[in-house]
């Protein structure tokens, strides 16, 4: 059943936003601190715009992902994940949950690997190159809870600032709790300011959030094992979480 609960903080940030645009597209006289507000918004909306029409082209998409130095960054931590959790284990399965095009795929054994992305292209080009391996098309684990019932780890790359809270908390919740399942997040987390903070007005994610509010999200979905920041490019962060995801998720 999906998580209904009360409404999130993040979704009431997003209505006040949406509400002040609208007021402020129809000549209400607005505060000054609100009129920042819409026009950051504004702007945010046009950049988003953009970027989600360009990026949508999986090797667009991997080219930013180069410039960024990205693939080779998080390589690291999650063959790093592998080596600590799985060495001498055949038995583990992994759901690489918003794979894209499949850049970390090859790090995994095809018979222990199931990709999951709510981009068709994307999933093309990821089983363009590595055929052996399996994709399913979903935004979620509902329909699809078959193929997941024996996951024991879940990898989300990239993927939670694409999130509000209650669709993370009902996508996990979707997982079979007979086993302990370990969670690897890695995301970027929000410049308040700087060069950073006006780059990201580009960021195809909608959520995202500064340590605390990142910490405090994954708190409500897993138990921590380990916690770090690693930079990520000139201006940016990567929060690196590990942990097992909790039995009762609320």
């Amino acid at each position: 059943m999906r998580y209904l609960g009360q409404p999130t903080i993040e979704k009431t940030k997003a209505t006040r936003s949406r509400m002040l645009i609208d007021r402020l597209s129809s000549g209400d006289q607005l505060s000054s601190t609100d009129k920042d507000v819409a026009a950051d918004k504004i702007i945010r909306h046009i950049c988003l715009f953009l970027s989600n029409t360009i990026l949508q082209f999986p090797l667009i998409f991997e080219l930013q992902q180069k410039s960024l130095n990205q693939p080779q960054l998080l390589r690291r931590e999650i063959e790093g994940e592998l080596k600590a959790v799985f060495d001498n284990n055949t038995s583990f399965r992994v759901l690489d949950y918003g794979c894209g095009s499949g850049t970390y795929t090859g790090l995994f054994p095809a018979q222990n690997y199931l990709g999951i992305d709510s981009n068709q292209s994307m999933l093309e080009r990821a089983s363009q190159l590595h055929p052996d391996h399996s994709f399913i098309q979903a935004t979620n684990l509902s329909g699809i809870s078959t193929y997941v019932e024996d996951v024991t780890q879940v990898f989300m790359i990239g993927v939670i600032h694409h999130l509000c809270e209650a669709d993370l908390l009902f996508i996990l919740s979707g997982l079979s709790k007979a086993r302990p399942i370990r969670l690897l997040a890695i995301d970027t987390l929000q410049c308040t300011k700087g060069p950073g903070r006006f780059i990201q007005f580009f960021e195809r994610g909608e959520f995202l959030r500064t340590e605390k509010e990142h910490l405090r999200l994954l708190s409500r979905v897993a138990d921590r094992i380990s916690y770090k920041k690693v930079p990520y490019g000139k201006f940016f962060e990567l929060a690196v979480f590990r942990g097992i995801i909790k039995q009762d998720i609320i």
